[in-house]
């Protein structure tokens, strides 16, 4: 294939991820997991499990972690963590 036919069918196809990535930012879906009932947001990358203790439930293949001291209601913040230990902070989407 020569690197200009390459090229010309590249084209289309990076046009249509960002088209998706678009569309998946403005909906919500990018960094966005349910847990207890409630939506929570990806926040940030953590580097430890400190005030957090793991729990039995799993989104998807990873583990959730809850805050250690429990309030009333669902937590503010929780942890997931990969089965290769990566570990992402997820916070409780605000009520619009």
């Amino acid at each position: 294939m020569s690197p200009r036919l390459a090229a010309t069918l590249a084209i289309p196809l990076v046009g249509l991820l960002f088209l998706l990535g678009g569309l998946a930012y403005l909906t919500g879906e990018v960094g966005a997991v349910q847990y207890g009932g409630r939506a929570y947001e990806e926040a940030a990358s953590a580097s430890a499990t400190t005030g957090f203790v793991p729990t039995d439930d799993r989104i998807g293949n990873r583990q959730v972690f809850v805050p250690a001291r429990r309030r009333q209601g669902p937590p503010l913040a929780i942890l997931l963590q990969d089965a290769d230990g990566e570990l992402v902070a997820y916070r409780l989407k605000a009520d619009k």
